[in-house]
């Protein structure tokens, strides 16, 4: 939903540049995830192949995976 949001309203994309430039610690995220133009499947799956190495480092370590109760 940011994802569209961010792309489709001006004044959104401007607090977004001023937010990710200080926030955004993931060059791929800048580089490959927030270009325009995805639709849903292709945000998905750029998503999950950057961030499924880091669950599974995160699961052999021990922790368990989040789940959101979408509250």
């Amino acid at each position: 939903m940011m994802y569209r949001q961010i792309h489709s309203k001006p004044k959104m994309h401007e607090l977004f540049e001023k937010c990710y430039k200080n926030n955004m610690h993931s060059i791929w995220a800048e580089r490959e995830l927030y270009l325009p133009g995805h639709d849903y499947e292709e945000f998905r799956n750029i998503l999950d192949k950057n961030m499924h190495p880091i669950y599974d480092s995160a699961r052999r370590q021990g922790y368990e995976e989040w789940q959101w109760s979408g509250v």
